[in-house]
C-alpha cells in the first residue's frame, strides 16, 4: 500500500512539475534567451554532476566516448536536448506559456509516426487516426478569420514549438532505442548543452550581460534542477509504481493544469484556441491508448532466409528502465532490448516442466542474450517488472511468459527456437494441446491434429 501511495504521489508531482515548466520559461522572458539557456544548463550540469558523483557512475562516461556509436548517440540526443531549451527560452518571449504547453504536448503523437523507423514498431490504423485527430485541432486554429484562430503573429512561434516537440519525440525514441546508465547520461546531456550555450553566449556577447532578478533566478534554478535532472527520475518512479494506463492518462492533464496556473500566476487569459488544441491532442492520445493492443514489434530477422515460425513478440524494455540487476543492465546497454512472448496455458499444465527444460536448454546466459520466465523466481526480475510486462502484453496470469534481454537479433533467434520446440517437440509428441492457443501458434493447430490422426 505504501508503494502504491508513493507511486501516486510521484505521479502527481511529475504532472505538476511538467505543467509548471512552461510557466517558469515565461517567467524568465526578461532575460536574453541564450543567456537564460546558458544559466539553465549550468545549474543542470552542477546538479547532474553531483548526483553522478554521489552514485559513483562517472566511469560510464569513458565507455560512451571510447565507442564511436555510443558517442554519436550521446551527442545527437544532447544537441536535441539543448535545442528544446533554446526554443522554449526564445518562444516564450512572444507566446504564452499555455500555448507552448498545448503545442508541445503533441510530441507523443509524433513519436507514433517515427516509431517504425526508430523503434521498429508498427503503426496501426488506430495510431494514424490518433495522430490525425491530435493534430487536427492545431490545424484548425491556424486557419485565420475564425473565433478560434491563433493570432497570425504567433504562427511562426507555434511552428518552432512544434519543431521542439519533434525534437523531443526523436530524443525520447533514441533513449528508448539505446539504453544507457541514467545519471551519467544526464550529465553528458547537460555538459554538451552547457558548452553549446557557452559558445553561443560568447559569440553574441550575452555572457554575463544583465543581472538576474529574483523571479528569473528562481526560474533558472527550477528549470536547471527539475527539468534537466530530477524530473527524469520522478517520471521513472511514477511509471514503475503505478499502472501505465493511469500514468499515461494523468499526463494528458498537464496542458490544462498549465492553462490554469498561467491564468492565476501570470494573468494570461485562457483562449478558446488553446482549449481546442489541448482537447484534440488529448483525444488523439486517448484513441492511441484505447486502440486494440497487440504485438507491434517489427522483427530484425524478418529479412532472413530462415522461415522458422516466429511468436508474437512484444518490446517490454520500458518495464526494466532503472533496473538494479547488473546482468540485465549490462545486456540492455547500448542497442540491447528486453523482448517477450507468451504461450497460452491453462490453470494446470502437465507439460510445464518440459517447457522449462527446453528454455534451459536454449538459454545462452551471456551478455548478448539472457532468458527468463514468470514460472520461476529470479533475483534479476522483480514482480513489479512482471506486472508492467503483463500490462503491455495483456497475457493471463497462468500463461507462460518468456523474457529475453540483450541483442534483439539474437533474442529473436532464441524465441524462434523456443517457439518451434514448444509446438513440435512437446505439444505434438505428447498429443497435448492447451485449451487456449495464442494467435501466433494457431496456424499450427491444423498440423498437430492432422499428424495426430
Amino acid at each position: 500500500m505504501r508503494t502504491k501511495r508513493t507511486g501516486y504521489l510521484m505521479l502527481a508531482l511529475a504532472v505538476f512539475l511538467s505543467a509548471v515548466m512552461p510557466i517558469a520559461y515565461k517567467s524568465g522572458d526578461s532575460v536574453n534567451p541564450v543567456s537564460f539557456s546558458f544559466y539553465i544548463s549550468m545549474v543542470g550540469l552542477l546538479g547532474s554532476g553531483a548526483i553522478m558523483l554521489a552514485k559513483g557512475t562517472y566511469g560510464e562516461i569513458v565507455d560512451y566516448f571510447t565507442d564511436r556509436e555510443h558517442m554519436v548517440i550521446m551527442l545527437v540526443v544532447s544537441v536535441l536536448f539543448a535545442l528544446q531549451i533554446l526554443i522554449f527560452s526564445y518562444t516564450t518571449h512572444y507566446i504564452s506559456a499555455s500555448l507552448l504547453a498545448v503545442i508541445y504536448r503533441s510530441w507523443p503523437l509524433i513519436l507514433v509516426l517515427i516509431a517504425p523507423a526508430l523503434l521498429k514498431e508498427k503503426v496501426s490504423k488506430w495510431g494514424v487516426a490518433a495522430v490525425a485527430v491530435g493534430l487536427l485541432g492545431t490545424a484548425v486554429t491556424l486557419v485565420g478569420g475564425t473565433t478560434i484562430s491563433i493570432s497570425a503573429i504567433a504562427v511562426p512561434f507555434v511552428g518552432m514549438v512544434f519543431l521542439a516537440a519533434v525534437f523531443d519525440a526523436l530524443e525520447t525514441g533514441m533513449q528508448k532505442r539505446y539504453h544507457y546508465e541514467l545519471t551519467s547520461s544526464l550529465f553528458i546531456y547537460n555538459l554538451v548543452a552547457f558548452f553549446i550555450f557557452l559558445a553561443l553566449a560568447l559569440y553574441y556577447g550575452t555572457l554575463g550581460g544583465g543581472s538576474l532578478g529574483l523571479a528569473d533566478l528562481g526560474s533558472v534554478v527550477f528549470l536547471g534542477l527539475f527539468q534537466n535532472v530530477f524530473l527524469t527520475f520522478i517520471f521513472i518512479m511514477a511509471f514503475r509504481s503505478t499502472k501505465t494506463s493511469v500514468a499515461s492518462s494523468a499526463f494528458m492533464l498537464t496542458p490544462f493544469v498549465t492553462m490554469v496556473l498561467d491564468y492565476f500566476l501570470l494573468g494570461e487569459p485562457i483562449i478558446p484556441a488553446y482549449v481546442v488544441i489541448a482537447l484534440s491532442v488529448v483525444l488523439g492520445l486517448v484513441i492511441e491508448r484505447r486502440s486494440p493492443k497487440g504485438s507491434t514489434y517489427i522483427y530484425y530477422t524478418a529479412d532472413d532466409d530462415d522461415e522458422t515460425p516466429m511468436p508474437a513478440i512484444y518490446d517490454v524494455t520500458s518495464a526494466f528502465l532503472g533496473t538494479k540487476s547488473e546482468s540485465v543492465y549490462d545486456a540492455m546497454r547500448g542497442r540491447g532490448r528486453v523482448l517477450a512472448f507468451y504461450k497460452r496455458m491453462g490453470k494446470v499444465s502437465p507439460n510445464l516442466p518440459q517447457y522449462l527444460r527446453l528454455i534451459d536448454s536454449v538459454n545462452p546466459r551471456s551478455e548478448e542474450c539472457q532468458l527468463y520466465t514468470n514460472a520461476r523466481r529470479n533475483p534479476n526480475i522483480h514482480q513489479d517488472q512482471l506486472d508492467s510486462v503483463r500490462g503491455i502484453t495483456k497475457h493471463d496470469k497462468y500463461d507462460l511468459l518468456v523474457i529475453g534481454v540483450g541483442d534483439p537479433w539474437i533474442v529473436e533467434k532464441k524465441f524462434a527456437e523456443l517457439h518451434t520446440g514448444f509446438w513440435k517437440e512437446i505439444d505434438y509428441e505428447n498429443r497435448f494441446l492447451p485449451v487456449r492457443i495464442s494467435d501466433s501458434t494457431a496456424v499450427h493447430r491444423h498440423i498437430f491434429r492432422k499428424k495426430a490422426q
